[in-house]
């Protein structure tokens, strides 16, 4: 054959192309109606055609198998005769002699395709695949060029590397396959690079890991962390060193040894991502699920971390926190009548933060002066003056009167909503200015203020921003302008990002067009300003020389684990990368062997998912077991051929080597029996169908003509389905009859005789009862003639409009299911002038039970039969039911709901 045309092509045993090029053979067979048919039932005789004439095949292979084996046997006596003459006696009970019954081993086991030739054992898989088993199967044994795998057990190109437009398995990116190794740490080591302006080298700072909702924590803690003269100061800190009789840290030292470990671990490690779990959940002891408000935890670490600050020995950092964020205000009190201040107009207060107004406002000018204005405290609000010594009519400010260097901003973005009883978020624009002079804000008595001008100005050092719509839901995230590289950074917990030395990039701010160096965002909640003439510590000063030795062995412990678990997953990647590229070697040699030519007779089947997993993954599998897809006959079950790959002697042989194979599988091993039997069974259906079309086409007859003497009743249901479903053997399953009989073989009571029954002749019941009875299913008659059941009728009351249906075990399965449905979902709602089945509510509870444990068939069927019995008992003396009766009401109020799980169990 020609170079170019074999091109592409598998297993030249199989098959060859024509002179065009072309596959010989049938190919693909098409699974829909032919082209020349003109109707379905052309499209039926030629299918049926075409199954017997494959059983023909069949059995003229059968006939040539056992023929063969005959042969085989006789040349087996013949030869052991000669063996054996010159001894003078003949060996029985020998290897080589017959067996004492004297029958061939195929009398009395099932055909196989051993004895057959290659193309023999060829069409045989031709056939299964042809078969309603394979009607998936693509039965051409040669691929198409640049084939990217078809449903085929002579095909495996699926598994090959050229042929997959999306790479999978073994042939990903390496980077994507050493992901099964874990991630490498050099990913998460945190980047350097050479500042010009502090001409020395800086880290690219690190980010906090999520616990589950801890993201509000972590914004507050790269505020703080960034903030550069605390952060030296609490590293200087060693509360390490005061530790009790057990070696232990003190408890009330526990926030100042907890924040200094994680800052250390911020500043030092060489990992990009640190876990702040021991800080928050074990000294905070903070839920790390559940989300809580920036600005609360911003004040409760100030006092925990202040008030663990006094309990230090060294002195010099008892006010490290409040002569950073301490500033203090007045509430001054003037009476109207007098004019007098009051005396605690002297007193000053303490603030870390100050909460503004946004609803009314919408920028940071207009809400401190929302913040400092007058409130008139008259009527019932009146004040008690000391000089008048009466209540008088007075005027209420409050009044700033000393900052701190780090001036923080909260807005009062949150409201409690009376009607929903929830927080809502405020989603006002507002309007904030990287630079504000905050002299105008200040006491107007400058006796009473302790700053020059020059002091009031602050400028923006950090701010927290909240995503969502709720405070119960959100995210925070924290913007920095950090002090080593004056660029502004976004910390979203372990994910960290330099915006620039300005904000206006970024999507949260609108530019504001009325002044130029402010900014309007929605998303603004905490703004944190730092004085413009506070002294800055520079990057140097922070160094691994400031630690306690404590703290020092920390870091070096931190930098030596993460050198050898850099150091280790080289090692696993280098190791893996070998291994890797030995599997694709070996996995290459087994599908270039694959494509040579080869006897198909001695082929092996291998399951297809497990030569996919072999093919696909590095691990591959550890055994091939190939009894699932063996028939009773311990031959390979056509019925599975969908599951199966054929492939080459070589090829098996390299698979073997690598994984063990048990119940070996070779192509000659498929089972000729079963394989007719699929035949069969299809032929029938195919007959049934065929006749079903037939007394389909009579019925019509009838019906037209005049009507038949003998008639019988069918459930209405039954018959709609018959005449729709295209497996008339799955119609079959249950009885034509079932829905409308009742247990003493009448018409059931339950039956609407106009909607439910269908009247039919005798010739089409006749076939009805005769295709039931094959699939050993009963159909009891019901003739036209026949009236409603008496019995049945009588059981229930007069006085009673409640419909029984009764569940028969002739019906197990469609009962079953039917309740299994109507039960699980969910409540329907009553309607009046309708019917329904009244049921106790204790046997409901014991069905739900029931099905939730999983129960048998039978233990259902019992169930309902109990289920029936009690509904339909009834009292001999006054013939009502024994059990109450369930109270059905319907209401007109809108609104109001009645579900038949609710008036059952409220009447009960």
């Amino acid at each position: 054959t020609d170079e170019k045309k074999d091109k592409g092509t598998r297993r030249g045993a199989l098959g060859k192309r024509d002179a065009n090029g072309k596959f010989k053979g049938k190919g693909k067979r098409n699974r829909g109606a032919p082209a020349s048919a003109e109707t379905k039932a052309e499209f039926l005789k030629e299918r049926q055609a075409q199954v017997a004439g494959a059983i023909e095949k069949l059995n003229r292979y059968t006939t040539q198998t056992a023929a063969a084996e005959v042969n085989k046997e006789s040349s087996a006596r013949e030869q052991h005769r000669r063996s054996t003459r010159g001894n003078g006696a003949l060996l029985n009970g020998g290897l080589g002699s017959p067996s004492s019954s004297g029958q061939s081993p195929l009398a009395s086991s099932p055909m196989s395709s051993s004895s057959l030739s290659s193309s023999s054992v060829q069409t045989l898989w031709k056939l299964a695949c042809e078969s309603d088993s394979g009607k998936s199967c693509d039965i051409e044994p040669l691929c198409f060029t640049n084939c990217s795998g078809r449903k085929s057990p002579f095909c495996i190109c699926a598994f090959k590397k050229c042929n997959q437009s999306k790479r999978k398995g073994l042939w990903r990116k390496d980077q994507d396959l050493l992901m099964e190794i874990g991630d490498n740490p050099a990913f998460y080591e945190r980047r350097k690079r050479w500042s010009n302006e502090s001409k020395a080298e800086i880290v690219s700072p690190a980010g906090l890991k999520n616990l589950g909702a801890t993201c509000y924590a972590n914004s507050v803690l790269q505020c703080l962390f960034n903030i550069t003269g605390l952060r030296r100061d609490l590293l200087m800190i060693s509360a390490g060193g005061t530790k009790d009789k057990k070696g232990a840290v003190p408890e009330d030292l526990l926030v100042i040894d907890g924040i200094h470990r994680l800052f250390a671990e911020m500043q030092f490690s060489p990992n990009g991502i640190v876990n702040p779990g021991h800080f928050l959940t074990q000294v905070l002891q903070l839920n790390q699920d559940v989300q809580q408000d920036s600005q609360e935890f911003w004040t409760l670490l100030h006092y925990s971390i202040d008030a663990a600050l006094q309990k230090l020995e060294d002195k010099r950092f008892h006010n490290i926190l409040k002569s950073s964020f301490v500033g203090q205000t007045s509430y001054k009190t003037v009476c109207k009548k007098c004019k007098q201040l009051s005396d605690s107009s002297k007193n000053l207060h303490d603030f870390q933060v100050l909460e503004l107004e946004v609803k009314d406002s919408g920028s940071l000018q207009s809400s401190l002066e929302t913040y400092l204005a007058e409130e008139v405290l008259d009527g019932d609000n009146k004040y008690f003056c000391e000089f008048c010594n009466s209540r008088q009519d007075a005027v209420r400010r409050t009044e700033i009167n000393n900052l701190p260097k780090h001036l923080i901003l909260q807005l009062k973005r949150f409201r409690f909503d009376l009607k929903t009883f929830e927080r809502k978020k405020i989603k006002t624009n507002f309007r904030f200015p990287l630079s504000i002079d905050m002299d105008p804000y200040l006491a107007k008595d400058k006796s009473q203020r302790k700053h020059s001008k020059k002091e009031s100005l602050y400028d923006i050092e950090s701010i927290i921003l909240h995503k969502g719509k709720s405070a119960a839901q959100g995210h925070y995230i924290s913007l920095v302008k950090r002090d080593e590289d004056d660029q502004w950074w976004q910390f979203d917990d372990q994910n960290v990002t330099c915006i620039g030395p300005d904000l206006h990039s970024l999507n949260n701010f609108v530019k504001d067009e009325t002044r130029e160096d402010s900014l309007m965002s929605t998303q603004m909640y905490i703004i944190v300003y730092r004085k413009r003439e506070a002294s800055k510590v520079k990057a140097e000063e922070i160094s691994v020389d400031i630690l306690p030795p404590a703290s020092k062995n920390q870091v070096s412990s931190l930098l030596g684990s993460f050198k050898e678990s850099k150091e280790s997953y080289y090692g696993k990647r280098d190791l893996f990368l070998k291994n890797l590229q030995s599997k694709r070697e070996e996995v290459e040699k087994l599908l270039e062997y694959a494509d040579e030519d080869y006897d198909l007779k001695q082929a092996y089947c291998i399951s297809s998912e497990s030569l996919s997993k072999w093919t696909s993954t590095l691990k591959g599998c550890d055994s091939i077991d190939m009894k699932p897809f063996t028939c009773r006959h311990n031959l390979i079950d056509p019925r599975r051929i969908e599951d199966l790959k054929l492939i080459s002697p070589q090829s098996y042989s390299i698979l073997r080597e690598s994984v063990p194979v048990e119940n070996v599988l070779s192509a000659d091993m498929l089972c000729v029996h079963c394989l007719k039997e699929v035949f069969e069974k299809e032929l029938k259906e195919l007959k049934m169908e065929g006749k079903n079309r037939i007394m389909l086409g009579k019925y019509h007859q009838n019906m037209l003509k005049t009507q038949s003497s003998s008639t019988f009743y069918i459930s209405k249901r039954w018959f709609q389905r018959w005449t729709k479903n295209s497996s008339p053997s799955a119609t079959m399953q249950i009885s034509p009859t079932d829905d409308i009989i009742c247990i003493h073989g009448n018409i059931s009571p339950s039956v609407n005789v106009d909607s439910d029954l269908k009247e039919i002749d005798s010739e089409l019941w006749q076939y009805f009862s005769d295709a039931c009875s094959n699939l050993d299913t009963p159909a009891p008659e019901i003739r036209s003639s026949q009236k409603i059941c008496e019995k049945c009728s009588g059981s229930l009351s007069n006085n009673h409009s409640i419909g029984l249906c009764y569940v028969t075990a002739k019906s197990k399965k469609k009962g079953v299911e039917a309740i299994k449905e109507i039960t699980s979902s969910s409540p329907m709602m009553l309607k009046s002038r309708e019917v329904y089945t009244a049921i106790p509510i204790r046997w409901y509870y014991e069905w739900k039970k029931l099905l939730a444990e999983g129960a048998t068939m039978q233990s259902l069927v019992e169930s309902i039969s109990r289920c029936v019995w009690s509904s339909r008992h009834t009292c001999k003396q006054h013939g009502k039911l024994l059990g109450k009766e369930p109270r059905v009401a319907f209401t007109k109020i809108a609104g109001r709901r009645n579900s038949w799980h609710q008036s059952i169990h409220e009447s009960n």
